[in-house]
């Protein structure tokens, strides 16, 4: 009779066994049994339905008769090799094949906390230097979110296209960044929500728009800018990865030159615009672009 198991499985006949001259057959039987096991192990590979229900097998008794404890087997039948996914008797699941384990992403939870997380979008900058004025005053509404620096350190790392003007002058560093960053301006601070979308999509990114629905605040932003310093003087600056590779500073500008630029697309990214209240070159057209 062929030993079947408690699960109803039925494991491979074991090689017959023949006593030798002293008549001891222990040892046969023993290494029998031991390669029936093995045998055993080794058919749940092609056939999933052979399923062990542990480490101990129980062989099946005739009527009548107790139940015994047959050989157990191998401790190390999990190291025989199994096809991917297939069932493993011992350890009683399917095999995950190896290239669908992954390791679970981390979050805010098993980082110890939450964190402010940004939309993964270009990040550029527009940050505007009100020139000699000594205490931050509060923006006007705008439809777009402003952050007011006194400490005039630029967003842009790590190294600012800009940092060495706003260094040498005294002033206050204003920020301009998308409007939903309002209600939460911790973080990476941007604008690109607030440029058009011929702004945005132009390959290469060559020009500075401000979007239609942020035109106006803009343009009231940048007067009560003017007004407020005391020198009569701003600096319009961009700063864009996408954008030029060069820097420009350009001067002797007015408001009114600076909105011409802006709606013929003149208006260059990664640069750098001095406007004055009563700009002198401007009105002679001696508008000085210094590239680097």
């Amino acid at each position: 009779m062929s030993p079947t198991f408690g699960c109803g499985a039925r494991a491979l006949e074991p090689r017959p066994t023949t006593t030798g001259k002293t008549g001891r057959s222990g040892g046969s039987r023993c290494r029998a049994d031991a390669r029936s096991t093995r045998n055993a192990c080794r058919g749940t590979q092609q056939h999933p339905e052979w399923r062990l229900t542990g480490f101990d097998c129980v062989e099946a008794a005739p009527p009548n008769k107790p139940l015994k404890q047959t050989a157990a087997p191998r401790r190390d039948c999990h190291r025989l090799p199994l096809a991917r996914g297939e069932y493993h008797g011992l350890a009683r699941r399917h095999l995950t094949p190896p290239r669908l384990l992954m390791r679970p992403l981390l979050n805010g939870g098993t980082l110890g906390g939450r964190e402010t997380l940004r939309p993964r979008k270009p990040m550029p900058s527009i940050e505007i230097f009100c020139v000699g004025l000594a205490t931050p005053e509060p923006p006007p509404a705008t439809s777009f979110a402003v952050i007011c620096d006194p400490s005039c350190r630029s967003h842009r790392g790590p190294t600012p296209r800009f940092q060495s003007d706003f260094d040498r002058l005294d002033g206050i560093l204003y920020h301009v960044g998308n409007p939903d960053f309002a209600s939460n301006p911790d973080g990476p601070f941007f604008a690109y929500d607030v440029l058009s979308e011929a702004s945005r999509g132009a390959s290469p990114s060559s020009f500075l728009e401000f979007a239609p629905s942020h035109d106006v605040s803009a343009r009231s932003f940048l007067e009560w800018i003017l007004a407020s310093s005391p020198a009569g003087q701003l600096i319009f600056t961009s700063d864009w990865q996408f954008g030029p590779s060069r820097t420009r500073r350009f001067d002797g500008l007015d408001l009114n030159e600076f909105w011409r630029r802006h709606d013929s697309r003149q208006l260059f990214l990664n640069s750098a615009y001095v406007i004055d209240a009563s700009p002198s070159g401007a009105a002679a057209g001696n508008t000085r672009d210094k590239s680097t």
